[in-house]
């Protein structure tokens, strides 16, 4: 699993793909607080069809690094994707990550194929309440992070593993991406976005209701809603199946009508 410098800075990444004929590449973006252990279950039912490609952000999991705000991270991710000497991918973003993938899209549309948004709207709406319980109480905030992050019935396997990931990254990065969130609106641009986008929510999403997701597919031009039924906010965790099949979908129909 290997690492690439960027600025003299470290940067982790996984890549999985099958042996053989180049296929398309997908760049995964994980949401707030997270690292690229989110989508282990898309690496295993993806990566036999497509080029995976997902990092850890700067500052979280095993990547070094610090970003403000949604716009310092769009220009890491174009600097990793030019280090990579990649082009014309499909990037995929969930929650925080979803927003990051709005604006590389907004600036540089040439880039891409395709855009897969996740469990992310226009904006987010952050409680000034839970920003001072991150401050104040740390254990007790990412457990109702978690409370809400997952729909019942949950294992306790995936709980588990979702409070574990939170916890190592610390109150520092998941008290810095809740303000990038707040930051972030891009309402007043997102209609400008014309690559093909598919925008999935998770019908029992409490974090970022199938409101928002509905309102965001409406304003981009190129765009379709797939709703998951049963998922919360960490759809491809919990339902992978049915969120991998909507990927998958998605992008052979993308490749397609070209």
């Amino acid at each position: 699993m290997p690492f690439i410098s960027i600025d003299t800075v470290k940067y982790f990444y996984r890549q999985s793909g099958p042996d053989g004929q180049p296929q398309e590449t997908i760049i995964f973006l994980h949401g707030s607080g997270g690292d690229g252990t989110v989508w282990d279950a898309q690496v295993s039912g993806l990566g036999t069809h497509y080029n995976i490609i997902i990092p850890d952000m700067p500052g979280h999991g095993r990547s070094e690094g610090k970003k403000s705000n949604t716009r310092e991270y769009t220009q890491w991710l174009k600097n990793f994707i030019a280090a990579l000497k990649l082009s014309g991918v499909f990037l995929v973003g969930h929650s925080l990550g979803g927003a990051i993938a709005q604006e590389y899209a907004g600036l540089y549309p040439h880039k891409l194929k395709g855009l897969v948004l996740v469990g992310t709207g226009m904006s987010f709406s952050i409680a000034e309440e839970y920003l001072e319980l991150l401050q104040n109480d740390f254990e007790t905030a990412i457990k109702i992070s978690c409370k809400n992050a997952y729909t019942s019935p949950v294992s306790a396997r995936v709980y588990q593993k979702g409070y574990a990931m939170l916890q190592r990254n610390g109150k520092e990065i998941l008290y810095r991406d809740m303000l990038a969130c707040r930051q972030f609106d891009s309402s007043l641009w997102v209609s400008s976005i014309n690559t093909p986008a598919l925008v999935i929510c998770g019908q029992r999403d409490s974090i970022m209701p199938c409101e928002y997701a509905w309102e965001l597919s409406q304003r981009m031009p190129a765009s379709s809603l797939s709703s998951i039924p049963g998922a919360g906010h960490m759809v491809m965790v919990q339902i992978p199946e049915e969120f991998n099949k909507s990927v998958k979908r998605f992008i052979e129909k993308t490749i397609q009508a070209v």
